[in-house]
């Protein structure tokens, strides 16, 4: 069996039906742009050791960085193990690989001063959608949970975030879609406490508020939501 035509079956029984939306998607695109072109011709009794590192070594050259192609060899791995496990070829040489040393990129925090001078011009601008900055700045929530976030997931109150859903964006059919999907992990689902400082703020963002959602847009607005 030809290498491509493993990769559809792999994708369409063992990616799609048990991962998220977006990691099927992102395989897919992996696949796609990297994989097929390299590798998709190859039988898969053909796909040897050194062929596989001639093309870890490629991805490499081509300016790829160390993440992207750790993730790229992911695929690559899992799909000839899962044919492996099915008796569709009868080894493979993923073992053999040897990714390229990523290179840790040290982390910079604003100092307490730039973080004052960010919520002041935040605060100075009035524009909503600019508070989601402020709201990962107290609470440490991703980018995609603090879009995702609806008014019904903040309990004015008690002072507290409900934190059950992530997004992200899709293009499909020439349309843009928000996706509303679960958390990255299961342990994500959380609840978080508001600071006083914020809570006024928020109470008085949401009298002004025009949609449902925390942070939005008039890009948003007229927008496609899609939930998984």
């Amino acid at each position: 069996m030809k290498y491509k035509n493993w990769l559809n079956e792999w994708l369409a029984l063992y990616v799609k039906p048990t991962t998220k939306i977006r990691t099927y998607k992102k395989y897919k695109r992996q696949i796609e742009l990297h994989i097929l072109p390299a590798l998709g011709e190859f039988e898969l009794q053909d796909l040897t050791a050194t062929v596989l590192q001639r093309f870890t070594v490629d991805l490499s050259g081509k300016g790829l960085s160390a993440n992207t192609v750790n993730g790229i060899i992911s695929v690559l791995k899992s799909s000839l193990r899962r044919a492996v496990l099915l008796g569709v070829t009868d080894k493979e040489f993923t073992m053999a690989i040897v990714r390229p040393k990523g290179r840790e990129k040290q982390v910079d925090c604003f100092s307490k001063e730039e973080q004052r001078k960010i919520e002041q011009f935040i605060f100075e601008k009035k524009k909503n959608k600019l508070f989601g900055v402020v709201l990962c700045l107290y609470t440490g929530l991703r980018i995609g949970e603090v879009l995702s976030l609806t008014w019904d997931d903040i309990d004015l109150q008690k002072g507290i975030i409900a934190v059950s859903k992530s997004c992200h964006d899709s293009w499909e059919n020439g349309k843009y879609v928000k996706v509303i999907d679960t958390p990255k992990t299961d342990f994500s689902e959380r609840i978080i406490p508001l600071p006083k400082q914020l809570l006024s703020r928020l109470r008085e963002y949401k009298k002004s508020s025009s949609g449902n959602y925390v942070v939005c847009s008039e890009r948003v607005h007229g927008a496609q939501v899609r939930s998984y």
